[in-house]
């Protein structure tokens, strides 16, 4: 017992205590343990190096009488790790992160842990949902087929038709996953440095840390990245190269001989729908609530109203998370037939219904609206053409709808949007703001307001925020109509009359009355000659009048008187364009080139670019 308390009490002994009281605990994982005991034994080792003056003889670590003690001080740590690591592997065995099947869409081969035989599934195959697919496990997709996978916490990946996907690895800190040939689309939530999470092909790595992307891997030995939103690291292989960052908006090209500039994604590379039901799935993943379904309602034509145990939900296309069970549902468009059939939510994250609406002949729509929606499906394709508005549809899928908002409002602010696409861009903002508060509670208590007050003025201010939330946070034209109507009678000079006129005929475009909305455009323009807003009114009533009052001559002078008095205007390049457009309808092909042409000049990369060149091609073959 001497000895032992000699040993104890040793200098040498009570600076191993003290070095093990300053190392705090450290996480509950095999490398945690093995950094602190190669920490422990480097610090031992500088403590000998700096005693190199001393014999190794006269070092007292190595004398017999302290052989004990350097052996109880090596066990004791030897114990620690090995405890450590006993704790790190039970805690990593009940953490693992394990990938699960989610949804099959067609015939999906599995080969589950890369053992034994290929399962096939199918929607009608039970069972298959959520079982576990550990590392080794390949999932290949046929034609018209596709798979959504749970990789890690949060993270969907969708694995689109003729693709190969390989688990090589999955666990909290690292997920690797190959993708051999094919397409994926996914959204990986944001992780720590620490957290590992790639995506590799034949010609490169990606490397997420947290992210919406998609890559398209060739057999030809190519892979494409486009990220739709946040940041993503790309690594070449098989060459020296550092590597690059892609952007939202933006995709690259890799091969094995190199890699092309980076380029903005185009419009028809933007899969939106997918991007919702991924985006969905991760909230729903990340949830601690019980396990939904996203059902992916659509009808034929669009526009049906869409009503579950008798309650609506809204009009197609619709997506809606519901509980596993069985759910009526009814969709019906007037002039159609009703569709009903039970909903059956069991397993299945994904579920898609789509309704083949059988015309009534005993029945006739109530608004025959065909040439408008093929005027909003026009103006859709030319928004698309238009970077900004793409990154706010992906906001919007992604549930960042106040970044929407902001970009939205930026892009109805420049000087390419005419009134019918900013009607198109307001049917966004309708449903950004449904999305951040209920401003029909909001709408209730300024009516209260109204009717409460006598002041003309107080009247007239509530009137006018009635007029905003009615047209942005509920596209309640018509209520907005008729708040800036009493608004302009209250008030006809009060300081927001001017902005008055102008949202008056805006809210009046959108509600399909034309000649009103050209006539409450030009009262504006006679009233408010100063306003410096009043060449966005002049631009809109000459696109107004060409387009939908069918006065080409008119809309000639007008966009002409753009260009002559406002050379400064937002609006004076395009209303070249605008005005070759109309030109070209009045048969004058040569104006109307030349128009284009200058438009080409100061706008070289434009939206409207191809557009004005395949209409010069025309011009020349009528010339």
């Amino acid at each position: 017992m001497d000895l032992f308390t000699k040993q104890e009490n040793s200098p040498q002994c009570k600076k191993l205590r003290a070095l093990l009281s300053t190392i705090s605990a450290p996480a509950k994982q095999e490398h945690d343990w093995q950094r602190l005991e190669n920490d422990l034994f480097l610090t031992l080792d500088n403590e000998k190096a700096q005693s190199k003056k001393h014999s190794l003889t006269k070092n007292p670590l190595f004398q017999p009488r302290f052989a004990l003690l350097g052996s109880l001080a090596a066990a004791l740590v030897l114990s620690l790790v090995g405890f450590g690591i006993f704790f790190a592997n039970n805690n990593s065995k009940s953490n693992q992160s394990i990938a699960s099947l989610a949804s099959v869409q067609g015939k999906v081969a599995v080969l589950w842990a890369g053992k034994g035989n290929w399962d096939t599934l199918s929607p009608r195959v039970p069972n298959y949902s959520g079982k576990i697919a550990k590392t080794g496990t390949v999932i290949a997709t046929q034609g018209n087929s596709s798979a959504i996978l749970c990789l890690d916490k949060g993270s969907i990946v969708k694995i689109y038709e003729n693709s190969r996907f390989f688990i090589s690895s999955s666990t909290p800190l690292c997920q690797l996953c190959n993708l051999v040939t094919g397409s994926i689309l996914a959204n990986v939530t944001k992780r720590s440095a620490r957290q590992k999470f790639e995506i590799r092909t034949t010609c490169a790595t990606v490397n997420i840390i947290g992210t919406v992307f998609r890559v398209d891997a060739s057999a030809a030995d190519n892979t494409v990245l486009s990220v739709f939103h946040g940041k993503v690291a790309m690594q070449p292989n098989g060459f020296k190269a550092e590597p690059f960052l892609v952007s939202t908006g933006e995709k690259k090209f890799v091969d094995k001989n190199g890699s092309t500039p980076i380029q903005h994604i185009s419009e028809n590379a933007m899969p939106l729908k997918d991007i919702s039901v991924i985006s969905m799935l991760t909230d729903d993943t990340n949830a601690t609530t019980g396990q939904f379904s996203v059902v992916d309602i659509s009808s034929e034509p669009q526009g049906a109203k869409v009503m579950i145990n008798n309650s609506m939900v809204g009009t197609t296309p619709l997506f809606v998370k519901k509980e596993p069970g069985t759910y009526s549902v009814v969709i019906f468009n007037p002039g159609f037939a009703p569709f009903e059939k039970p909903l059956v939510v069991s397993g299945d994250r994904f579920i898609s219904l789509n309704a083949v609406l059988s015309q009534n002949a005993a029945m006739q729509p109530v608004h025959p609206v065909k040439h408008l929606v093929l005027k909003a499906r026009k103006c859709e394709d030319e928004l698309r053409l238009i970077p900004e508005y793409v990154e706010a549809l992906v906001n919007i899928s992604v549930g960042e709808y106040q970044h929407a908002l902001s970009i939205l409002d930026s892009l109805s602010n420049s000087g390419i949007i005419d009134i019918r696409l900013r009607m198109c861009i307001m049917q966004s903002v309708n449903e950004c703001y449904k999305k951040i508060g209920d401003f029909a509670k909001a709408e209730e208590q300024l009516e209260n307001r109204l009717t409460s007050t006598d002041s003309p003025l107080s009247k007239a201010q509530i009137l006018w925020e009635l007029s905003n939330i009615r047209a942005n946070c509920l596209g309640d034209y018509e209520g907005a109509e008729m708040a800036l109507v009493e608004f302009l009678i209250l008030e006809p000079d009060a300081l927001w009359a001017q902005n008055a006129y102008s949202k008056l005929a805006e809210v009046q475009y959108f509600n399909n009355k034309f000649k009103n909305a050209a006539e409450t455009y030009r009262k504006h323009i006679a009233l408010f000659p100063k306003d410096p807003d009043i060449d966005k009114s002049l631009y809109n009533l000459a696109c107004i009048t060409a387009q939908d009052l069918g006065d080409s001559k008119k809309a000639v002078d007008l966009f002409t008187k753009i260009i002559t008095l406002y050379p400064r205007s937002k609006f004076y390049d395009v209303s070249y364009f605008k005005r070759g457009e109309t030109l070209l309808k009045l048969g004058k092909p040569e104006d109307a080139a030349a128009d284009f042409k200058m438009y080409l000049s100061r706008q070289p990369n434009g939206i409207f670019r191809t557009l004005s060149l395949e209409d010069i091609a025309r011009c020349k073959s009528v010339m």
